[in-house]
Order: C-alpha cells, then sequence, then structure tokens
C-alpha cells in the first residue's frame, strides 16, 4: 500500500483517527459500515506502509516549555545531511530539517525559558562539528503547529 492508491475507506479512517485518535476499532467500524477487524487491519496495513502512526501528543506549555525558536543553521566542512543527524540526536531538537538553500538548515527548538534557550545554542548547537554560522529566531507566538504530519519511518 503507497500514499497514491489510498482508498475512501483508508482515508476515512484516517479521518476518524484525526478528529479523536482514541477512537476504537468498533466504533470506527459501526460509523463507517465495516467490521473491527477490518478497520483493525487497516489501521495495522497503514501503519506498516508508513502512512499513520497513532499517537498521543503533548502539550509544550504544560510541560513547562514556553520558549519555541527555529534555529536557521549554515554548514561549511561537512554536508548538511551530516550535520543534521547530529542536531536530530540533541532532546532539545524536536525537528531538524536540511534545506533546498541558504540557511543549510532548519531546527526547531522547545526550552523552558530564554536562558535555557541559550545554554542549548551556546553549549550543544554551535558545539557541533561543520556549523559555520547560526541565526536563533524566538517565537513571540504560535499561531498553528498542524500535528496530522510528520516523517515516518526512515526514509
Amino acid at each position: 500500500m503507497s500514499s497514491d492508491i489510498l482508498d475512501d475507506l483508508n482515508r476515512a479512517i484516517i479521518a476518524a483517527l484525526q478528529e479523536n485518535p482514541s477512537r476504537t476499532n468498533k466504533d470506527i467500524g459501526e460509523t463507517l459500515g465495516v467490521s473491527e477487524p477490518t478497520v483493525a487491519n487497516r489501521i495495522r496495513a497503514l501503519e506498516d506502509a508508513n502512512i499513520l502512526r497513532v499517537m498521543m501528543q503533548r502539550d509544550m506549555h504544560a510541560l513547562g516549555y514556553s520558549v519555541f525558536a527555529l534555529v536557521d543553521l549554515n554548514v561549511e566542512g561537512r554536508t548538511p545531511e551530516n550535520v543534521a543527524e547530529d542536531l536530530a540526536k540533541l532532546d532539545a531538537c524536536t525537528s531538524v530539517s536540511v534545506a533546498m538553500s541558504s540557511p543549510d538548515i532548519f531546527a526547531n527548538i522547545n526550552a523552558p525559558d530564554g536562558a535555557a534557550l541559550q545554554r542549548i545554542v551556546d553549549e550543544q548547537i554551535a558545539k557541533i562539528e561543520g556549523i559555520a554560522s547560526y541565526e536563533v529566531n524566538t517565537a513571540l507566538e504560535i499561531v498553528k503547529l498542524d500535528p496530522r504530519f510528520g516523517k515516518l519511518g526512515s526514509e
């Protein structure tokens, strides 16, 4: 199964789980007019194909993270992919992306406060080999953070 052959039932199951991830397979099946095992098998196949993962989402503010920053990084002496792999190992980095142009890499960071953000940048990020320069952009307010999409699997 691949993303280009998702049928209407798979899309309906995904929509039901997006609306309420804790819905039971039985409830989804009753709503969609299919059996509970059909829903379970479809979800398993979607998970196996890295199209879907049912998971919890935490509120960063409730967990004590009041600072959200986007760090733009330029790389020299190493490939952006290798530097990005090192960044991805840091617990503070919630997302790391290699870009097509300058900057070479974008990294999202959650921190409890400005001082913690500064320590993360100075003591962890700046010490990664290959980082030529960086700029930290702190968000004043998160207007939209869509939890429906993420990278699943290793590709």
